[in-house]
């Protein structure tokens, strides 16, 4: 089955106001650093989540591997 995107749930990061967007901002560049040299389209931030979007060619099981880390 092909997907188009995975998404990484992360549950609540446990701050308010202005430090939130930082964290979440730390969050997604570091899922990109992971994440580099694996086939993938983009990773962004969405709702409480960050959304990976997979390229054609991408290797789910890598990626799954890499993030589990």
């Amino acid at each position: 089955m092909m997907y188009s995107h995975m998404m990484i749930h992360y549950g609540e990061i446990g701050l308010k106001g202005s430090n939130k967007p930082f964290f979440e901002k730390a969050l997604v560049n570091n899922v990109r650093k992971s994440l580099k040299g694996l086939k993938h389209k983009t990773v962004k931030k969405a709702y409480s989540r960050v959304l990976v979007e997979l390229d054609k060619n991408s290797n789910i099981e890598n990626i799954t591997k890499v993030l589990e880390m």
